[in-house]
């Protein structure tokens, strides 16, 4: 990855706290070049055909920018959205339509956060307030002018929410001034070092100042992103380039589609026939049969595949059962059968890419742990539970099959109930579910902002990902980490996080995210990031540069 030589600086007058800021920030860089290197293609060989299927090769968003441009993308995608609202977009499909049109005052470049809608942001000594300067000049997607004013309407919104699912994103704000047209004045309730990369984040793009009083806003919204929403029906979304976006930053695709196709095997068989430029979630079997020219990819992300457990159902409010539960299951089967081996197992709560993995937890299976671990238990002498998966969300079916046969060994019968994205929406919200495969990532590598808040502590968003953990002791550490950059009090604060989630286990780390993606066109021009999202290039650098 390049480094930026844009204009975003962090300024602080203790030469220390600059140097572990800047180490942070370095840090980051690292590992999302490490996260990049690190992607592995799938194998090309399948079935055979006249047409031999594609090679491997890496997914390199380095380079020069290919002569031939197309003017539409089409991404196949498992779901259609659920919702584009910034305080409750969650879901794959729904982060990554936001991040086409959310316009955020930095953004990420080489891991780094660079200069956005706004020129750059300074901290004050304390690192309790920043001031961000907006560029000049800048206009919403209708051509109204964007100002301070709409940028603190947008972070007044999402604090004054109770209901904000993204609200761990902003944990650390206390306030928002705007006292000039062009200024902005961020005032932190404790020094957050990762602050600035949270305002890289699309759930805290600028919107204007009627949206947050307009509850019909969501369904065509203005964008001050790189795309403006056209069109959000059941079977597609469509985009078109925002041209008010700043110059630099504009993409070079004018239209992004995302076509809804819930079946797997459709999506494969309309990207090898040149419907589609793009399929996303394929299976790791159908990846093998992706033809020349496309040509399929494993990008690991910022985040983590889990069963996710409902603490407030029985028998799963027992720590000791879900305890069993995770040592039951195979979870060396799961990366050989759901990502042909090419993925990392996972033990410990953050994914392996991120800062605070835990590498030393076991993630082998131990089936005589497990059923000791039952003795005393509701399960003792077998249970029956169900498990929730979303249709369209491969290799999801396959880790639940899997599970289902893992934990009939123990004397637990599991049954594989398959929903859609609606219905599985409502079942997390209102908690009428027992177990569900999911996954929970963050679009940057800073676990304090979305993997910590909202996958550990009630306020997040989503209730501890739905698991309806509560645990104070927790939610200090948290809040704790938050507030240093320190590296020696991160790294005892994030000992401590995973020795008690490793007591409490609300939910069970199977494997990091990793996202099997297929694609006609260069990855210079559109890739899947580990942030989850689709970008499209620049002029000036691949997605994700």
């Amino acid at each position: 990855m390049t480094p930026t030589a844009d204009r975003f600086t962090t300024t602080n007058t203790s030469s220390g706290q600059d140097e572990n800021m800047l180490h942070r920030l370095e840090t980051v860089a690292g590992w999302t070049a490490a996260v990049l290197a690190a992607a592995v293609l799938l194998s090309g060989c399948g079935t055979e055909t006249n047409e031999r299927p594609a090679e491997a090769g890496t997914a390199d968003t380095t380079g020069d920018l290919p002569a031939d441009i197309p003017d539409t993308v089409r991404i196949g995608v498992g779901a259609s959205t659920t919702s584009i609202d910034p305080n409750r977009a969650v879901q794959e499909v729904d982060v990554m339509a936001l991040d086409l049109i959310a316009g955020t005052l930095l953004v990420q470049r080489g891991g780094e956060a660079a200069p956005g809608l706004a020129t750059g942001c300074e901290a004050d000594p304390t690192q309790l307030k920043y001031t961000c300067t907006l560029r000049d000049g800048l206009k919403f997607s209708d051509g109204s002018p964007l100002t301070s004013s709409d940028v603190k309407a947008t972070f007044d919104r999402a604090l004054n929410d109770p209901a904000n699912a993204n609200a761990g994103i902003i944990s650390s704000l206390e306030s928002v001034a705007a006292p000039t047209r062009t200024q902005v004045i961020f005032t932190l309730n404790a020094p957050t070092a990762s602050f600035p990369l949270a305002l890289t984040e699309a759930p805290v793009g600028v919107f204007p100042a009627a949206a947050a009083a307009d509850p019909n806003f969501w369904q065509h919204p203005v964008s001050a992103g790189p795309y403006a929403l056209v069109a959000n029906t059941p079977n597609e979304v469509t985009f078109k380039r925002n041209e008010n976006y700043p110059d630099e930053l504009q993409p070079v695709v004018p239209n992004v589609e995302f076509k809804v196709i819930v079946d797997t095997n459709t999506r494969l068989l309309q990207l090898n026939t040149g419907q589609i430029d793009v399929a996303n979630q394929l299976s790791a079997p159908l990846a093998k049969q992706v033809k020349s020219p496309a040509k399929a990819y494993a990008t690991p992300q910022y985040g983590g595949v889990y069963l996710y457990l409902n603490n407030r159902s029985q028998p799963l409010d027992d720590p000791k059962v879900r305890q069993a539960i995770s040592a039951a299951i195979d979870r060396n089967q799961i990366n050989g059968i759901a990502y042909l081996g090419q993925n990392h197992v996972l033990g410990s709560y953050l994914p392996s890419a991120m800062e605070g993995h835990d590498p030393t937890v076991p993630t082998d299976r131990d089936v005589d742990k497990a059923r000791e671990l039952l003795r005393g238990s509701a399960c003792e002498d077998g249970c029956e539970l169900t498990i929730m998966v979303r249709s369209g969300f491969a290799p999801y079916d396959a880790i639940a099959t899997i599970v289902q046969q893992n934990l009939d060994e123990v004397g637990i019968k599991v049954a594989v109930q398959t929903v859609d994205q609606a219905t599985a929406d409502t079942n997390e919200q209102n908690g009428n579910f027992q177990m569900e495969v999911g996954n929970l990532f963050d679009i940057v590598n800073a676990p304090e902002l979305v993997m910590l808040p909202y996958g550990l502590t009630p306020g997040g968003g989503i209730d501890s990902l739905f698991s309806g953990y509560d645990s104070p002791a927790m939610t200090d550490l948290v809040e704790q980490l938050s507030s240093t950059d320190d590296p020696k009090a991160r790294a005892d604060l994030f000992a401590k996080i995973n020795a008690l989630f490793a007591t409490d286990l609300p939910f069970i780390p199977l494997v990091d995210q990793a996202n099997i993606w297929a694609s006609s066109l260069s990855p210079r021009i559109v890739a899947y990031t580990p942030g989850g999202v689709y970008r499209v290039g620049t002029e000036q650098s691949g997605p994700g540069q």
